[in-house]
């Protein structure tokens, strides 16, 4: 049992601490760990803002990007200005609030 719970535990370890974001010219591609990538295009993203989670208030470097037909992505990039001055070469300037 300890060693499921162990695994279970480095699964979970992984996905929180090889998350990752980037801009490419395709879309905004999300990493999380092993297992889960995706690129979300550009047309499908309505809204990007700073996290009005109760987290997200206490951290100023969460981003919540709202997608259209999905649940919202929360982003902590590492270079924040770095990551918004990408997403406002890509995007109308109207969807960019942050």
């Amino acid at each position: 049992m300890a060693i499921v719970w162990g695994f279970i535990t480095f699964l979970n370890t992984i996905n929180f601490w090889g998350t990752y974001w980037e801009v490419t010219p395709q879309g905004l591609f999300e990493s999380r760990g092993l297992f889960v990538r995706r690129v979300i295009p550009y047309n499908l993203i309505q809204d990007v803002s700073p996290d009005d989670s109760p987290r997200g208030k206490q951290d100023n470097s969460r981003i919540r990007v709202s997608i259209l037909r999905s649940e919202p992505l929360l982003a902590r990039p590492v270079e924040y200005e770095r990551f918004v001055s990408a997403l406002e070469q890509h995007l109308d300037p109207v969807l960019i609030h942050v």
